[in-house]
């Protein structure tokens, strides 16, 4: 007679797997949202604009894919996004993550049960 055992954690940590592969493709989903939101929301009225900010705009996905940012390379964005005592702010990066991350919470929610 042959006996399996830990057959139970095996299933386990499938079902474990499986669900950090849904949490990596949320990831990667998310983040395109996010820089596609940013770059949309990155283009200003005030002042001399020539598109800098909204070309410097770019996703990265780190850590094996658990982590996804989105950053601006251009040196003075984030002088557009908060502002000077010269110049007011043009906030673009915070909008578009308070949009996402809201979809993007619910998301993880969906998936933890």
């Amino acid at each position: 007679m042959i006996k399996i055992s830990g057959a139970n954690k095996l299933k386990k940590d499938l079902k474990e797997i499986q669900k950090m592969t849904l949490v990596k493709e949320g990831i990667k989903h998310y983040t395109a949202k996010l820089d596609t939101e940013v770059v949309r929301r990155a283009y200003f009225v005030k002042g001399y604009s020539v598109g800098f900010t909204r070309r410097s705009v770019v996703p990265e996905i780190k850590n094996n894919g658990m982590v996804g940012c989105v950053k601006t390379t251009s040196e003075y964005s984030g002088y557009v996004e908060v502002g000077t005592r010269f110049m007011e702010a043009q906030p673009f990066v915070k909008p578009a993550f308070e949009l996402i991350s809201t979809d993007f919470i619910n998301f993880l929610r969906r998936i933890s049960r």
